[in-house]
């Protein structure tokens, strides 16, 4: 089973699962799944569970982020959609992974970008999208091209002049980091709003 995490940015009313998110996160993950997987791939919904690519759903507001909002949960996916005791591919953070080992105890369930060493997602959209682009399927992909997708990691020095020569591309420090991990670079939430602070903002003429 080939299986998408949900995304919070959804279209207003009902439509097929893979046409009701948008936004950057699941653009080219869809694309992908579509081209290589046609209706044959899933998505993990906060609010249904697991659904087939192609099942027509309502938009919503529930989220995993957002334990008040009610959740689907593993045991109500485990009733839902049985335990297919099968190999599944995820694309999603280690908390859906948790959810869906909870959920198939006797399932194969993994990350399969984590098995190359990538682990932001940003790089996990961009070599779908170079995979979809080039209609390479994304193992044989990343057999050849894994490193440009491991991200760089930096000293605290380093992260502190590259945000100092790059703070006129975005004012926001969340925005910032996202350009920065999109330039291949690696650097987790808490540190990098550490070294952000520290650094003396450049004033922009």
């Amino acid at each position: 089973m080939f299986i998408l995490a949900c995304s919070s940015r959804k279209n207003k009313g009902k439509y097929e699962a893979r046409n009701l998110y948008i936004g950057n996160s699941l653009n080219s993950p869809i694309k992908y799944a579509n081209y290589f997987f046609g209706d044959k791939w899933y998505i993990l919904s906060a609010e249904y569970g697991i659904i087939k690519s192609n099942t027509i759903i309502q938009n919503y507001d529930t989220s995993f982020s957002h334990p008040e909002s009610n959740p689907v949960t593993s045991q109500k996916i485990s009733i839902l959609f049985p335990d297919p005791k099968t190999n599944v591919e995820f694309i999603g953070g280690k908390n859906y992974v948790k959810i869906l080992q909870e959920a198939w105890p006797e399932s194969n369930i993994k990350n399969f970008f984590f098995d190359y060493g990538i682990n932001y997602q940003g790089m996990w959209r961009r070599a779908l999208k170079e995979a979809y682009n080039n209609k390479t399927e994304i193992h044989n992909w990343l057999s050849i091209y894994k490193d440009k997708y491991i991200p760089e990691k930096l000293s605290d020095k380093e992260v502190k002049d590259w945000i100092f020569n790059n703070y006129h591309l975005h004012r926001s420090m969340i925005k910032l980091a996202h350009i920065f991990r999109d330039n291949g670079y690696s650097c987790d939430e808490h540190r990098w709003e550490r070294l952000y602070k520290e650094v003396p903002i450049p004033k922009i003429t």
